[in-house]
């Protein structure tokens, strides 16, 4: 019994040195590839960069005396609003407007939603309407406007439906 089992043991360990002696073989082909790789590497010519290459892209270096113009913030009060769930996909539909870099909400209450919306300089507040129409899928209209103060009204999805890019809705 005692030798049986020896040799069960002696078999299994010469199965595991076979194994690794084939991992070994397998690693020692692969470093001699990435050996002859970085061979073929050394022997290539050196490029220089352009020294434009090196400068970094307009867009990042601003000069310190343009700083960026402040972002200007609105009211923007909204009526029919549909819950929760419709005031959360309004501030989505807000966020997602190119321009604009915040849209707390102040108040909810009724179905009347007041956000305080912070625009950039170049964004006109008559273009927030549309945009939240296309996001939205519903009509978004414009009660009252001035450059301080926004009163809109999304439609409820009985009165209008839009269709959505690409939603076929």
């Amino acid at each position: 019994d005692q030798c049986r089992g020896k040799l069960g043991l002696s078999k299994r360990l010469e199965a595991r040195v076979q194994e690794l002696a084939a991992a070994q073989a397998a690693l020692a082909a692969r470093l001699d590839g990435l050996l002859n790789r970085i061979t073929a590497l050394e022997s290539e010519p050196i490029t220089p960069l352009a020294e434009s290459s090196l400068r970094p892209p307009e867009f990042i270096a601003k000069s310190p005396e343009e700083p960026a113009p402040a972002p200007r913030a609105i009211e923007v009060t909204v009526a029919g609003v549909d819950g929760f769930e419709g005031l959360m996909e309004l501030q989505r539909a807000m966020l997602s407007v190119p321009g604009v870099a915040a849209a707390p909400v102040l108040r909810f209450q009724g179905g009347s939603a007041a956000l305080t919306v912070s625009l950039d300089q170049n964004v006109d507040v008559e273009d927030l309407a549309p945009a939240l129409t296309a996001f939205l899928g519903r009509a978004v209209e414009v009660e009252s406007g001035a450059d301080e103060a926004l009163a809109l009204r999304v439609a409820s999805s009985a009165e209008q439906t839009v269709e959505r890019p690409g939603s076929g809705v």
